[in-house]
Order: structure tokens, then sequence, then C-alpha cells
């Protein structure tokens, strides 16, 4: 998959996108100029909600996906649908926050770096070694498997039919 930059106002919806499966990076620039030269420079994609942005990506070349969707899951499968890779429903063993893999730790290892009742309750543990969090299946768990297959189901129902879709190619 190519390079996909999430600009700060997707954020979230950039953790949501490592966890299907897609390994979007957080864009490193605020300024418009910089974050264009960029992406540009990564020979990327950007995810952007800005609508200027994406003129100015547009008038320079760059690769753009608005996203302008209400709910995450209608967000993800906009995604996936202009990248054209398939959402998973099973999270992906990355870190939502840096997209580093997760490695799995024993429990010892796990004590101290999740909150004891987490400790208590659960049995497998993974750890990001460049963010240094701790991570388990909890009862969140199911609601973001949920989450993705609604996304699933969404991207079954909108994929286009053939080629890429405009907002990938700048006019």
């Amino acid at each position: 998959m190519e390079n996909v930059f999430a600009d700060v106002m997707l954020a979230k919806l950039a953790r949501w996108l490592r966890l299907a499966g897609m390994p979007v990076r957080d864009a490193p620039y605020t300024d418009d100029a910089r974050l264009l030269g960029f992406v540009e420079r990564q020979g990327g994609v950007l995810l952007t909600s800005d609508e200027q942005l994406c003129a100015r990506a547009r008038k320079r070349g760059v690769r753009f996906v608005l996203v302008k969707q209400g709910r995450i899951e209608g967000q993800i499968a906009l995604v996936a649908n202009a990248l054209g890779v398939k959402v998973t429903t099973e999270p992906a063993k990355v870190c939502p926050v840096c997209g580093s893999k997760l490695v799995r730790i024993g429990r010892k290892k796990a004590r101290g770096l999740v909150p004891q009742v987490s400790y208590s309750r659960y049995r497998l543990f993974y750890f990001c070694r460049k963010c240094r969090k701790a991570y388990w299946h909890g009862t969140h768990w199911k609601r973001i498997r949920s989450r993705l297959a609604r996304s699933r189901a969404i991207q079954k129902k909108s994929h286009p039919r053939s080629g890429s879709p405009r907002a990938l190619r700048p006019r």
C-alpha cells in the first residue's frame, strides 16, 4: 500500500484505520504548504476533511481523499474504497497510536503496565515498544470488532464498480 497520511483533524480516524489494517501515518505538519510538500515528496495520499486544503492539493497535483462522512464507520469505508483495500473485521495487531507492531507480553511483564483490574481479569497482553503502551482484549474488544464489521458492511454496499476514485486524481 502506498504512503497514506492523515492530517491532524483526522487523528481519530487514523487510529481506526490502523485498527482496520491500513498503515496510515499521522501527517507531521499542520501548515498547509509544508504538509502538501511533504506528502508530495513521499508520493503519498493525504486524508483530510479540509476542503480548502483539498483545493490546494489539487492545484499542486497531490493526491488526496476528502473525508466528509459523519460517522467513523462511514469514514473508514470511504477511505478503504478510495485506497482500494478491504476493511478487516479483526483488529490489526498494531498500535492504534503509532502503527507499530504490537508484541505479546507475559502476565508478569504486564503487571504495572496495565490497571490492576485489567491485570486480574485478562490473560493476553500486548505492548508497543515505540509508544510504550500496553493493550489487552478487554470488553472494548467486542465494540472495536463490531464497529469494524459495520464499516465492512458499508464498504460492501458502497464499493466503486470501476477505476479509482476521482478524489485521488488531482484535476
